[in-house]
């Protein structure tokens, strides 16, 4: 009987060894900074990339619609990039810090031909030219459905409110005085437009939720 239990405790010894680098593997980091934001949103990396990967393909699938100033018709079958003040930018590129895509804003006067983004090392700023030029392989803009123009154009001109502020992964849903890039487009939608923009992952909101069918809907997706 001893000898049995001993060899139970062997095999199960053996088990637990050849398992925990199974599990460090999948959990693999990045950067410092990766591993601090998903100890402090108690969030798994591979869940976050599943849910982020499971809605780009559906904004991938997604029609492309006219945008609010198209007069009801789109341009081409991918749509154009738009100047339009508030319009959000996604784009399913990595980044060095998370796999989970880029976000900005179109940008209002006195930003001409820019867009809002929040970014590692600079912060939010003001960064001139189009995706497509800047970011692979996807770019896709999208337009709030439940807002106007004019409200579109608060949300820019909130967001341009928070230029020079810090980059931060650990910036919450209610956090003003940090950002990361999809976080201050949900800001400035927030507290510019009145509109809470919804994110299905508890305490963040990740550049495909801007894509989130049924608050957005794609005007152009460029691959």
């Amino acid at each position: 009987m001893k000898k049995i239990k001993n060899l139970f405790l062997i095999l199960l010894s053996a088990c637990l060894v050849n398992t925990w680098p199974v599990y460090a593997e999948e959990q693999e980091y990045v950067s410092e900074e990766e591993r601090e934001f998903y100890e402090y949103f108690n969030l798994n990396k591979n869940d976050v990339e599943e849910y982020s990967q499971n809605l780009f393909e559906e904004a991938q699938k997604a029609p492309i619609v006219p945008d609010k100033m198209d007069n009801g018709f789109t341009r081409s079958v991918s749509g154009t990039w738009s100047w339009r003040d508030g319009v959000i930018c996604v784009s399913d590129s990595y980044t060095s810090f998370l796999n989970h895509g880029h976000a900005g804003i179109v940008a209002a006067a006195p930003h001409y031909y820019s867009t809002i983004e929040a970014n590692p090392n600079v912060g939010v700023q003001a960064v001139r030219g189009d995706w497509p030029s800047r970011f692979k392989p996807r770019v896709y803009q999208a337009g709030v459905i439940s807002t106007s123009v004019a409200q579109d154009q608060k949300a820019a001109k909130k967001a341009a409110s928070f230029l020079t502020k810090p980059y931060s992964l650990l910036s919450t849903l209610t956090t003003t005085d940090t950002f990361y890039c999809s976080q201050l487009v949900y800001q400035a939608y927030r507290l510019g437009a009145g509109v809470s923009l919804p994110h299905g992952l508890p305490g963040i909101i990740t550049p495909s939720d801007l894509l989130h069918a049924g608050a957005t809907e794609v005007t152009y997706r460029y691959e």
